[in-house]
């Protein structure tokens, strides 16, 4: 069986995007376990969430509560990211019906984020 270049394209841009997150997200959580282990004091904040408004900011000083928080973030906003790659890419190749598909499944995520972000 041979792949069409477009579906090698589709397939390049999912496998970077999967690559890229876990790689991203291994290493931030890394950092924070390595944090932890260095810093025992630290151990006692990590049970704790740190709020989406204040993690920029724990980010800058490395807290390392707050790189396991960021990398689990990275984690969860993989699927998003695969499907905006394959959202574009079917766009690129006018292929209405699966670009329309992406782009619902996308809406309908975006809509379950802003639902929780209001709550």
């Amino acid at each position: 069986m041979t792949e069409q270049p477009a579906d090698l394209g589709l397939y390049r841009g999912v496998q970077y995007t999967l690559a890229g997150g876990l790689a991203l997200s291994f290493g931030l959580m890394g950092a924070g376990l390595l944090g932890l282990v260095l810093d025992p004091a630290a151990a006692i904040q990590a049970d704790q969430l740190v709020p989406l408004g204040q993690l920029p900011a724990a980010l800058g000083r490395l807290d390392p509560a707050a790189l396991l928080d960021a990398g689990v973030l990275a984690l969860l906003f993989i699927p998003a990211v695969h499907l905006t790659v394959a959202l574009l890419l079917f766009m690129r190749q006018r292929e209405a019906r699966y670009a329309g598909a992406a782009g619902l499944v996308l809406a309908l995520l975006a809509l379950s984020a802003l639902l929780v972000a209001l709550r």
